[in-house]
């Protein structure tokens, strides 16, 4: 839903096109850790690290002009592991970091999980899609879109409740053990 509200898809998509957005779009997705697990808490920091170096190989192979990383936590790991510094303070959007032996630059994005408490809607999650679309058109060399302002974010959870509420909204389920939007649980970060 974010791909096509920021732009970076004409119509919005599912996965069934997963398949296509690389020839079409210019867009890949890859997962860290093959194996399938409810969550990224469930992963061991041992098997993100692992991960990491074989993300490495494939963005070392494809050479994209952005890896976009979905959580917090997970890029957390692959900094220690693949530039081998601690992130501190980490802040979503590009980040300092190209990966080795290509031009490829790293951009944080917050969890795109429902799950994720301070983001849990697509329209809470949608600019940082805007803003990955308009790194790529600055890198592409294309006129960026002067439409979209640069702006302080906030966001109250409170509110968006009583405004779903007031619009008949269904609120979606949140799993307590995941409260941040780190994409890894706290337990696996302190493995790191």
């Amino acid at each position: 839903k974010c791909l096509f509200l920021s732009g970076l898809t004409e119509q919005q998509l599912d996965y069934m096109h997963d398949h296509s957005l690389p020839e079409k779009y210019s867009i890949g997705f890859t997962n860290m850790v093959e194996r399938t697990t409810p969550g990224s808490k469930d992963l061991s920091s041992k098997e993100i690290r692992e991960g990491g170096r074989q993300l490495l190989d494939k963005l070392q192979k494809y050479k994209p002009l952005i890896a976009a990383f979905n959580g917090k936590g997970i890029y957390e790991i692959f900094c220690k592991e693949i530039f081998g510094v601690k992130a501190k303070s980490l802040e979503f959007g590009l980040q300092p970091y190209k990966i080795p032996e290509t031009k490829t630059v790293c951009f944080l994005m917050p969890s795109s999980s429902p799950r994720c408490a301070q983001f849990p809607r697509a329209q809470d999650k949608v600019h940082f899609y805007i803003k990955l679309k308009e790194l790529r058109d600055r890198m592409k060399g294309l006129a960026v879109g002067r439409e979209v302002v640069e702006m302080q974010y906030s966001f109250d959870l409170q509110l968006a409740k009583e405004d779903a509420k007031r619009m008949g909204i269904k609120e979606e389920q949140v799993d307590p053990e995941y409260e941040s939007c780190s994409g890894l649980h706290d337990e696996a970060r302190q493995n790191i």
